[in-house]
């Protein structure tokens, strides 16, 4: 018969949600942690706790195979702080130096103002569209098309 007093020690997951609790954490900070070491476990096929030894190499190359497969660079960087934080603060593995993944970095969109003036010159010495549009800071070639077009037909300029 098997002793019932004896019990089961706790799951890693089990462990993370206990850090995570003890921190204060939201249960919907807990299950987007939770999510993202399974992830992270599957990846690498790890089965046991030894396997998750050597952290920083296997977060890296799990990292950017997210970018490879074009993962939102938000998404990849809430995927890197729960994992570092598994190492960290569940493992006790400090992570030394810097993760070297590809990392997202946010985009600054630094909008132009242009004058009609300013535009009218460009679409008339027949500037690319794709060039005004990185000048304007649109993020779709279609929003810079129209911006273009209404000052184009102001100024009698051909549509480009």
């Amino acid at each position: 018969m098997p002793d019932v007093t004896r019990s089961q020690p706790p799951t890693l997951l089990d462990e993370v949600r206990k850090v995570l609790r003890r921190h204060h954490y939201s249960m919907h900070t807990e299950r987007s942690y939770v999510e993202w070491i399974i992830r992270f476990a599957r990846f690498h096929g790890m089965r046991s706790r030894a396997d998750l030894f050597s952290g920083q190499p296997k977060i890296e190359s799990f990292l950017t195979d997210l970018a490879v497969r074009n993962v939102a660079a938000a998404t990849r960087n809430q995927a890197m702080n729960d994992l570092v934080f598994l190492y960290k603060r569940v493992l006790d593995q400090p992570m030394e130096g810097r993760i070297n993944a590809v990392r997202a970095h946010k985009k600054i969109n630094v909008p132009a103002v242009m004058t009609r003036d300013e535009n009218s010159h460009l679409l008339q010495r027949g500037t690319d569209i794709r060039t005004i549009q990185q000048l304007l800071g649109h993020n779709d070639v279609a929003t810079t098309m129209i911006y273009t077009t209404s000052f184009s037909r102001a100024q009698g300029v051909p549509n480009p």
